[in-house]
């Protein structure tokens, strides 16, 4: 197996890959129970790297409530030295999917055959829609401990796109795939719910190993709620994307 997709620059035309995966330095992780917030400093000399390390008031780790510096990761257990996260950095864990699971995610998500294409297909609140990477198009994904893919990029204001932006806790390596709950969607002119910013509930991403796809970077998004926080209805999408 190739080594993974380490921090690729995303948010722009380019997608550039790079070589190794989650723990690497500068990265830092927590564990998956993370443990207490890290009050403001977090962290001692004697665990957990530098006073920097552990977590901020909400961030951090692995965990909803971030970790401090004594479960969340020493030097020589996959962090840093400067620990898990600042303040909002948390957010559920990156689960594994299972075998077929994976297949599903990466057999039924759009085939990006392109160097830096990107497709996206599916449905929200019953409403068909369909984005490509054309002149207009910008956005890309970070694949590293604070992983995200945004589209299009920060500011736009084009309302024919679909606007998606959603993070995964992980650095994920070809042929590893994961569970993703956290981010935003927003649909685009046309649609039952335009211009509705909806919460991300359910979702996973993947990079695909070998193959046609080889590469690809694929995503499957299919739980929502009205208003970025969750606090509103459901709203049932389904998409499915490549990059």
């Amino acid at each position: 197996m190739r080594a993974g997709l380490a921090k690729t620059v995303g948010v722009s035309l380019l997608c550039v890959l790079a070589c190794g995966c989650g723990g690497s330095e500068g990265e830092g992780s927590g564990v998956a129970n993370g443990g207490r917030a890290g009050q403001g400093g977090g962290g001692t000399t004697s665990v957990g790297g530098l006073a920097m390390g552990g977590g901020g008031s909400d961030g951090g780790g692995g965990s909803s409530k971030g970790g401090n510096a004594n479960p969340g990761g020493s030097a020589n257990l996959g962090g840093s030295d400067v620990g898990g996260g600042g303040s909002g950095g948390g957010g559920p864990e990156c689960m594994d999917l299972s075998s077929a699971e994976q297949m599903m995610l990466f057999e039924q998500a759009p085939h990006c055959t392109m160097t830096f294409d990107y497709q996206l297909e599916g449905s929200i609140d019953g409403g068909m829609v369909h984005d490509i990477r054309d002149d207009g198009f910008s956005g890309g994904y970070i694949n590293g401990s604070n992983a995200k893919f945004e589209t299009p990029s920060a500011g736009s204001t084009d309302p024919t796109r679909v606007k998606i932006r959603f993070n995964w806790t992980r650095a994920l390596a070809y042929g590893d795939s994961c569970t993703t709950v956290n981010g935003i969607v927003i649909p685009p002119t046309g649609n039952p719910r335009a211009g509705q910013e909806l919460c991300i509930t359910q979702g996973a991403v993947g990079f695909v190993e070998g193959g046609a796809d080889d590469g690809n970077f694929k995503f499957h998004l299919y739980g929502a709620r009205v208003g970025a926080d969750c606090s509103g209805e459901e709203v049932p999408i389904d998409l499915r994307g490549c990059m």
